[in-house]
């Protein structure tokens, strides 16, 4: 771009992994034009081990650079925000991180931010399903800067998906569906690939309901029975991954 590399573009596409359908609830802050965010970073080859399989770089190491800052990317990985970004040249390697969606700027429940050299999403589960994300995020594998090829990138769900379905109860109705005690709160880093519970030590717990309707004590009217609640009534939820607590229930 400046004229100090090859003069040739870098781009990507995205592999989504073959997981039940993707239900983006919620429009984020970014412009809808960018689906995904990416980082990249950029390390001297004296800072990786070629030897490596894969290859593997020091995070903390001083002359990394943050060559692509949480960049708004489309669907289908040929535009990014701020312009045409350039291959840096045969001494430097390059790895790449993409999440979905993406997230220009932190709100009530998420953030992502650069940590150590290396992207990590802090995220707050909202009890409105309506709210909840279906967060996803993927790596590339390290690249030698003077490749020209596109980059593959696959990307793997964060959370739980979870479903309740309304099957046969001859004799009564459902009245709320609840999951108690869950835990809601983490921060993942896209390296590792494990969600920290937050705050740390105790982590957070709340209730989510999943499906409520009007039903009072004696009413006698078909409002919520089973035979009516149909699946599309009952919102899928996206919950932290975790292993309950002694005290979830549903």
């Amino acid at each position: 771009k400046d004229g100090n590399g090859p003069a040739t573009k870098v781009y990507m596409y995205m592999i989504e992994e073959d997981m039940p359908e993707v239900v983006d609830t919620v429009a984020t802050k970014a412009d809808d034009t960018y689906v995904y965010g990416v980082y990249a970073y950029q390390v001297p080859i004296a800072s990786v081990d070629v030897n490596a399989s894969p290859l593997v770089y020091v995070p903390t190491a001083s002359n990394i650079n943050l060559f692509m800052d949480n960049l708004g990317l489309t669907s289908d990985g040929q535009n990014y925000d701020g312009g045409d970004k350039y291959w840096p040249g045969a001494a430097w390697y390059m790895q790449f991180y993409v999440y979905k969606p993406y997230i220009a700027s932190a709100d009530t429940y998420i953030s992502i931010s650069n940590s150590n050299n290396q992207p990590k999403i802090t995220y707050t589960v909202p009890q409105d399903a309506a709210l909840q994300k279906d967060l996803m995020s993927g790596a590339s594998e390290f690249r030698n800067c003077s490749e020209t090829s596109e980059v593959s990138i696959s990307l793997t769900h964060l959370l739980s998906q979870i479903s309740v379905k309304a099957g046969d109860l001859a004799e009564g109705r459902i009245k709320s569906i609840t999951l108690k005690n869950i835990y809601s709160q983490g921060e993942r880093s896209l390296e590792s690939g494990s969600w920290t519970l937050l705050p740390s030590g105790t982590p957070s717990k709340v209730d989510y309901t999943q499906f409520t309707s009007d039903i009072t004590d004696g009413d006698s009217t078909n409002d919520g029975a089973v035979s009516d609640l149909k699946d599309t009534d009952i919102q899928t939820m996206y919950l932290m991954p975790q292993t309950l607590s002694d005290e979830a229930t549903i």
